[in-house]
């Protein structure tokens, strides 16, 4: 007789942060962030906040 096992899977979750400085205006974090929740996305993870910080 088989056995037959249930297992549930749970997706990767990330919080993404990107660092608002001199050098890197609020433009610009976000557009990394934006390509970092891509590259997330691509590897199968769910995120589940975006922050900023100055």
């Amino acid at each position: 007789m088989k056995e037959f096992v249930i297992s549930e899977v749970k997706a990767e979750t990330a919080v993404l942060v990107g660092l608002i400085t001199r050098e890197q205006d609020e433009d610009k974090t976000r557009e990394y962030l934006d390509e970092l929740e891509f590259l997330a996305d691509t590897a199968g993870a769910v995120t589940v906040s975006l922050l900023q910080l100055a």
